[in-house]
């Protein structure tokens, strides 16, 4: 007998997850006629009627039977000229760098002929109960393959990371997640020289293991994730924006609206209310 294992794919497994943020069946008139970035994946399956999509290098009629998949990361615009029904996934499919596996894509991704995908996940939304959660993760599946096999969409090699760079990755989730859970602020916690105490090396040596293993510097990667959960407040609380901006370390509320509004184009008041 011949037994062979793979590791760096059998790790990549366990780690890529799809996190689905929000699923939602909606009628929109020529009111929906917005300018929108994220950091999430929006999958629209469309059920009726016509809308539209622009982006920098392109643009496309929304047409029942069809699915459009809206990178993360990608400055958008839609809009509907009379009405619109259909029904929307945000979510996020995350590697082991916690990045969405879509961001960067450089345009939106039309699926055509998939009337049979948007007529089941139709059928199967009113109901609740765990065989039907099943069946609509395996079809929301379904089309992220479907869409990585038209684009030939490739993420690249798979390089597992050393356990200090896992560990400082948990530790950064952890303590974002512990500020807004206790509205502690972030101070400190995130600092290089602190992170390479709790990991037993110096702040050189981390910086340069950990640029080398995510290919960004460990800086950016955690202003990622604070974002990101920025993104998630305003998204799914009604938290105010002066709590939120003080949890997750911004001097003042207006600095915080001003890096949020650089990043996605929209201030954090606006990101809210167009959430669609």
């Amino acid at each position: 007998m011949v037994r062979r294992m793979n590791v760096a794919i059998l790790s990549e497994m366990n780690n890529l997850n799809m996190d689905i943020l929000d699923v939602c069946h909606t009628r929109l008139d020529s009111l929906w006629n917005y300018h929108l970035c994220s950091s999430f994946t929006r999958i629209y399956m469309v059920i009726a009627g016509q809308g539209h999509l622009r982006w920098e290098d392109g643009e496309v009629d929304m047409t029942p039977g069809n699915i459009y998949i809206v990178p993360a990361g990608l400055e958008f615009f839609c809009s509907c000229p009379d009405h619109l029904e259909k029904i929307h996934f945000h979510i996020n499919i995350l590697d082991s760098k916690k990045h969405d596996l879509f961001n960067g894509f450089p345009r939106v991704i039309a699926l055509t002929d998939c009337r049979e995908i948007t007529d089941a996940v139709l059928q199967r939304f009113e109901i609740s109960d765990t065989t039907t959660a099943f069946s609509l993760n395996h079809l929301l599946w379904q089309t992220v393959s479907k869409a990585v096999m038209q684009e030939n969409i490739s993420f690249g090699n798979i390089h597992p990371y050393s356990e200090r760079v896992k560990t400082v990755m948990k530790l950064v989730e952890k303590t974002i997640g512990s500020a807004l859970d206790t509205c502690i602020p972030l101070t400190n916690q995130l600092k290089l020289k602190t992170l390479a105490s709790q990991v037993h090396c110096s702040p050189d040596v981390l910086q340069k293991e950990f640029s080398a293993q995510v290919g960004v510097s460990l800086r950016k990667y955690i202003n990622d994730r604070i974002f990101i959960a920025a993104e998630h407040e305003l998204r799914i609380t009604d938290r105010p924006f002066s709590e939120i901006s003080d949890c997750l370390g911004f001097c003042d509320q207006f600095y915080f609206s001003r890096c949020f509004s650089s990043r996605y184009g929209l201030s954090p008041r606006e990101y809210r209310k167009n959430n669609y």
